[in-house]
């Protein structure tokens, strides 16, 4: 990201959210350039709290990648809503001007960082050790965060409304939202309170608002390992290599796993850079040598740390989450989620929340068919929670999608300047071979 021209600032808009109370929104940018094209970068500011005229500010780091034609019609502009929760929109500026480059001609790309994930604004804690969700100490990382933020204000339901600032102040009548993983949820939440404000929606790896993910995340993951371990037995290098596999991961989740391992394992079916390894390293932890699994997820354990503001993930997870679903579950990422949100201060939601209601909004939906968290069977529900959808399963695709990224760019420019995709282009991409040495 390079500055190139003198700051340019945009006017404060006073802005109606709610009947009673007005907010200013101001944003900062500069001319800058991504990818070697303009766009501009800088700063957007909100109030903490919606609800206060005089409420503190905080800064929101933001990137828009400007549409290419100049002349010509301008389309709706596509909002691109991070995941974890805890991810930082900006940082997926790179991936979204690959991803999006063909909309990109007519349609200017927002990426907003979500309060709470970048900047100034970040609510960070260092990991415990053995640990994917809990600090190393909450209570001294918790009263940290309380000094500059209150935490009970950085839940879906106000990340929601700096969307709707953003886009009136810009001066956009109408947005088409990107989601990905949580993100899905937040583009649900925000197309259901402002239904008038949004052009369609593409949701990518969906996490529905009905979904439990807390309860639902084992079945997801088991699903999906054994459908990686199914398609290495009919593939002949991977079964020569591997001949006892499905009894090596029987013994492997009797006999090895710790709470640790188990998570671990799932999240080395999220992307298919790891997927490709998966059948090596069980055969090597079923014979006793955990070193090849606890590597690899070590490697993965440094990426949350690197992506995830904790603080806020914990925030929304602990008020959002854990509430939710079967409280009495033994899962191990409900009690991982439990341990961690041990007096975290939390962002609630409302009541009816987690209630679907179907909104006449287009989507467009794509899910991996070994997506071992937001599975296809949520991907469907998904479809009942938008009208009209077009649903598209990706084949040996994880949760991030990777490999499908010019496929995934084609069918969303498609989708949303035609309304429909074609998908050919879902049979061209060829899943990587697994690793047999």
């Amino acid at each position: 990201m390079r500055a190139a021209t003198p700051l340019l600032r945009l006017a404060a808009c006073l802005l109606m959210l709610g009947s009673t109370s007005r907010v200013v929104a101001q944003a900062s940018l500069q001319r800058c350039t991504i990818a070697g094209q303009p766009a501009r970068c800088g700063t957007l500011s909100v109030p903490e709290d919606h609800r206060s005229i005089n409420a503190r500010r905080i800064e929101l780091r933001t990137v828009i990648l400007e549409r290419q034609q100049a002349d010509g019609e301008s389309r709706d502009p596509v909002f691109v809503l991070a995941g974890g929760p805890g991810q930082a929109a900006t940082d997926l500026t790179d991936w979204a001007a690959d991803i999006l480059q063909d909309a990109r001609r007519t349609r200017d790309i927002v990426l907003i960082d979500q309060r709470g994930t970048g900047g100034a604004n970040r609510l960070a804690c260092a990991l415990a050790p053995q640990s994917y969700f809990v600090p190393a100490n909450p209570e001294r990382c918790a009263a940290r965060l309380a000094r500059k933020a209150k935490l009970s204000l950085y839940g879906t339901e106000s990340a929601i409304e700096d969307i709707e600032l953003t886009r009136r102040m810009l001066g956009y009548p109408r947005i088409v939202v990107l989601g990905a993983s949580y993100g899905t949820r937040a583009a649900y939440a925000y197309a259901r309170k402002y239904p008038g404000s949004v052009r369609a929606a593409v949701l990518m790896a969906p996490a529905p608002v009905s979904m439990p993910i807390l309860d639902s995340f084992a079945e997801d993951g088991r699903r999906s390992l054994d459908a990686i371990i199914a398609d290495c037995l009919t593939n002949e290098s991977c079964a020569t290599a591997f001949p006892h596999l499905h009894s090596d991961v029987e013994r492997l989740r009797a006999e090895t796993m710790d709470p640790f391992r188990v998570l671990g394992l799932q999240f080395l079916q999220y992307s298919t850079a790891t997927i490709v390894d998966i059948p090596r390293v069980i055969t090597r932890a079923a014979s006793g040598d955990l070193d090849p699994l606890d590597s690899a997820i070590a490697r993965f354990r440094e990426q949350i740390g690197e992506q995830l503001a904790l603080g806020l993930h914990l925030t929304i997870v602990c008020g959002e989450d854990l509430p939710f679903g079967a409280s009495e579950s033994n899962s191990v990422a409900r009690q991982q989620y439990a341990r961690a949100c041990r007096g975290w201060p939390s962002a609630g939601v409302s009541h009816n929340f987690h209630d679907p209601v179907r909104l006449s909004v287009p989507a467009l939906i794509l899910v991996g068919e070994w997506d071992p968290v937001t599975s296809p069977r949520w991907a469907r529900r998904a479809t009942e929670q938008f009208s009209p959808t077009q649903l598209v399963v990706l084949p040996k695709a994880g949760h991030l999608l990777d490999g499908y990224r010019a496929c995934a760019g084609k069918l969303i420019v498609a989708f949303l300047d035609q309304h429909a995709a074609d998908t050919s282009c879902v049979a061209t991409v060829r899943a990587p071979r697994f690793v047999v040495k």
